[in-house]
């Protein structure tokens, strides 16, 4: 009997065993899986090992840049400030200090300068300008300062801020002197290609087709270099228009100079055109349509008719 009662417990521990080991089964292959992922990341971390690196060397190298950008900020507020600008003198009517010519500042190769409109023929023995730029009455290219009114002041030894002592009255003024001849002027070599000349071309005839004054050079090819800049520029004003020249010497040493015209339009366009591309900044005068086309003249190889 006491076999008998044994019997039923054995059995259930053998089934429990069984049903243990299925349970392991699959505990076991979930652990394989887990360590599987745990390489995949680190397989994963190992290749962007560089990538983290060069990150870290970025951050120093930034941090380091910071450093010096901020001591040269301050190492340039810790600088002396600049002397202030000297400004130039307005022209008045008194005479020149005897002795103190006038001061001529040669402008160098500078941009091409637009000229006024309102420029007139040169007279004998005066060069015309060729720009819009007006200084005084110097010479073209030149910047004439002019004399200043008041007596000359010695300056200090050293740049130092102490106020200059005007000169005590001890005896009457002597009487001007004459005033000295100005200083030779340079004229600014010319640059290319060179901007219209001066002189305004003659009024529009009534019923005459009309034409629009642009600019002046020295030679044709610059000329057709000019038309296809200007045209690219104002597209709206000058793509319907013909490029024309005419020839012109003022007889002033420089040799003669090329006319560049636009032509194609009435006198009362034109007068409506040049005032547009004035507005934009561009130098025109509305002509009378007396050039050649400027294509005409480049395939001929001679040179226009004078203007």
């Amino acid at each position: 009997m006491p076999a008998v009662q044994t019997a039923p417990p054995a059995i259930a521990l053998a089934g429990a065993l069984a049903g243990g080991g299925a349970g392991s089964g699959d505990l076991a292959g979930r652990l394989d899986r887990i360590e599987a992922d745990i390489a995949a990341l680190q397989a994963q971390m190992r290749s962007a090992e560089p990538a983290i690196s060069r990150l870290m060397r970025i951050d120093g190298d930034i941090r380091t840049l910071l450093s010096q950008m901020e001591r040269v900020v301050a190492a340039r507020a810790q600088e002396p400030g600049k002397a202030p600008p000297v400004t130039v003198p307005t022209r008045s009517a008194a005479q020149p200090v005897p002795g103190a010519p006038s001061a001529v500042v040669p402008l160098g190769d500078a941009a091409p300068v637009r000229p006024l409109a309102g420029d007139t023929p040169p007279t004998a023995g005066t060069p015309p300008t060729t720009g819009a730029l007006r200084i005084g009455e110097a010479s073209p290219g030149t910047l004439r300062l002019p004399p200043s009114d008041t007596p000359r002041m010695e300056a200090p030894a050293s740049p130092s801020a102490a106020p200059l002592s005007a000169p005590a009255p001890a005896s009457p003024p002597a009487p001007p002197a004459p005033p000295a001849p100005p200083a030779p002027t340079m004229a600014a070599p010319s640059a290319a290609p060179l901007m219209a000349a001066p002189a305004r071309p003659p009024a529009p005839a009534a019923g005459q087709q009309g034409a629009l004054h642009l600019a002046s050079y020295k030679d044709l090819s610059t000329a057709l270099n000019g038309w296809r800049v200007l045209s690219r520029r104002y597209p709206a004003e000058l793509e319907r228009l013909k490029p024309t020249i005419s020839r012109i010497d003022f007889g002033d040493g420089r040799g003669p100079f090329l006319r560049l015209y636009a032509a194609g339009l009435s006198l009362d366009e034109a007068r409506r055109v040049c005032d547009r591309l004035k507005q934009a900044g561009q130098y025109c005068i509305a002509a009378p349509d007396d050039g050649v086309p400027i294509e005409r003249a480049a395939a001929a190889g001679s040179r226009p008719p004078a203007g």
